[in-house]
């Protein structure tokens, strides 16, 4: 049977009812559903589900930013938990890609065919689902929606918006990060063809629910995802200097030993390792394993400056045992020889070092021989990333 016929024969079994009975009730609710890229409910369950916007199909792309008109996203619907089934009919996408109300659209003679079979007549079936407005502005806002107040040409004109939540691109965003927490599983699964591969994820974020206990009340996506989206974390990062162990006689040896345990920093490792191992060396390969040691580099640099934000003076006492330009790279009390330079390229090429045991220790067997090259590649990059932090600091100190 075709996929259109087995949804069919699944909703029905479940109902206790045929396929044509389920067919009919279900698509005489068409005019309950909404479709909509925007849904107010998102924002608060009680607002109306006709308070809902479709952003349609942009006819240029829009490069460059996340939004709506730049984004390959499903339509949500907007509707009652009653009329789930209809909204999951008419977005069921078919052999062709397309879902059942853009081939009722188009007419498409393969869906007819499937008609054929069913005692139902086709043209009223079609009449009764297309029903569903596909773009749609809302007639009224709702006080619950955040308001903007948006300035205009005229002095103290402006323009009172109300936002409404893009519930279709925060649906794609849920679903591009499920696909790459199923990726990222596979390459730690030895059984997996993708063992040992690179994967990409995307760290620091925060889950909220849509819905609380009744995401279905919300809209047809959001009863998909089961009410469960991620938030991308706005905020700088926030080092923590007093978590960060002083080092006495090296920071490579004491400080970093933490780094060294760091998931996040272990993933980076065998992301790097998984890049060696591949047997292709395109563009795509080297530009990836050059941001994946980027990243290596930017965790030490972190750590460096948490040290830098501790009161100057620490590594002065008589215990202490760091190397002068250690002292001078992480010791707010040498900030003045920090910006006069001539330290970073010993700290380069020891990060370099550090990078590379770390890699072996970590893949231990398994990791790929590396030569000379390599090292003098991470110590040029390690050097650029130290020049960029002092010009970076010499920025804000201008500015003050």
């Amino acid at each position: 049977m075709s996929i259109f016929l087995d949804f069919l024969q699944e909703k029905a079994d479940k109902k206790k009812k045929t396929k044509e009975e389920w067919l009919q009730a279900t698509a005489q609710n068409a005019d309950k559903c909404l479709f909509a890229t925007h849904i107010g409910r998102f924002t608060h369950p009680s607002i109306d589900t006709k308070v809902s916007f479709s952003a349609g199909t942009p006819l240029v792309r829009v490069t460059g930013v996340v939004s709506s008109a730049g984004t390959c996203m499903e339509k949500d619907v907007a509707t009652g938990a009653n009329y789930l089934s209809t909204a999951d009919l008419a977005s069921l996408v078919l052999e062709n890609g397309k879902t059942v109300y853009e081939n009722l659209q188009e007419d498409n003679p393969n869906l007819k065919d499937d008609f054929s079979v069913l005692a139902v007549d086709y043209d009223e079936i079609r009449e009764k689902l297309l029903q569903i407005p596909e773009h749609h502005v809302p007639e009224a806002t709702d006080n619950r929606l955040k308001q903007v107040y948006f300035p205009v040409d005229g002095e103290g004109q402006y323009h009172l918006l109300s936002v409404l939540p893009p519930s279709s691109l925060t649906a794609e965003l849920q679903k591009r990060i499920r696909q790459e927490g199923t990726a990222a599983r596979e390459t730690k699964d030895s059984k997996s063809e993708n063992y040992g591969r690179p994967y990409d994820f995307v760290a620091e974020r925060v889950e909220y629910s849509v819905g609380g206990t009744k995401p279905q009340n919300i809209s047809r996506l959001n009863n998909l995802l089961h009410g469960t989206f991620s938030a991308l974390l706005s905020l700088p990062p926030q080092l923590s200097p007093d978590g960060v162990r002083k080092p006495h006689r090296d920071f490579f040896q004491e400080t970093l030993r933490d780094l060294y345990y760091d998931s996040s920093f272990s993933d980076h490792i065998f992301a790097v390792h998984g890049l060696l191992l591949e047997d292709r060396n395109n563009k795509d390969i080297r530009l990836t394993l050059r941001r994946r040691e980027d990243e290596l580099i930017d965790a030490v640099i972190w750590q460096a400056m948490a040290l830098q934000q501790l009161p100057g003076g620490w590594s002065g006492a008589a215990e202490n045992q760091l190397p002068k330009e250690q002292k001078i790279w992480l010791d707010q009390a040498y900030e003045e020889e920090r910006q006069q330079g001539g330290w970073e390229d010993i700290i380069a090429g020891q990060i370099a070092s550090w990078l590379l045991r770390a890699y072996r220790r970590k893949c231990q067997g398994k990791a790929v021989a590396l030569d000379d090259e390599v090292w003098k590649n991470l110590r040029k990059n390690a050097l650029s990333a130290l020049r960029d932090d002092l010009a970076d600091n010499a920025g804000e100190r201008g500015m003050i």
